[in-house]
């Protein structure tokens, strides 16, 4: 019963540790609005909300990044942007 009790525990504390930051969840949201682009695919969005991804086409890829500026443009004209949320500017 304690082993069991003991484990949901560590179930439960689990989860909270991997909530997104407010980063995340903004940058998710940004890529749900542009996911329509299929020669790009997400690999991953870090917690300050750089988002990663694979593309197949430089035409694509612009157009996507495109679409991702808009839509951080349309976050920051809605209030949802704060200083801890503003993605960082991507460094080639």
């Amino acid at each position: 019963m304690l082993r069991a009790a003991t484990l949901a525990l560590l179930i439960v504390s689990g989860c909270s540790v991997l909530k997104n930051t407010r980063a995340q969840d903004l940058a998710w949201e940004r890529w749900k609005q542009c996911d329509h682009f299929p020669g790009v695919s997400l690999t991953k969005i870090e917690t300050n909300g750089l988002v990663w991804v694979q593309y197949g086409s430089m035409s694509e890829y612009r157009d996507w990044d495109a679409c991702m500026y808009y839509a951080l443009q349309d976050q920051r004209r809605d209030g949802k942007m704060t200083p801890d949320a503003e993605p960082p500017k991507w460094q080639p």
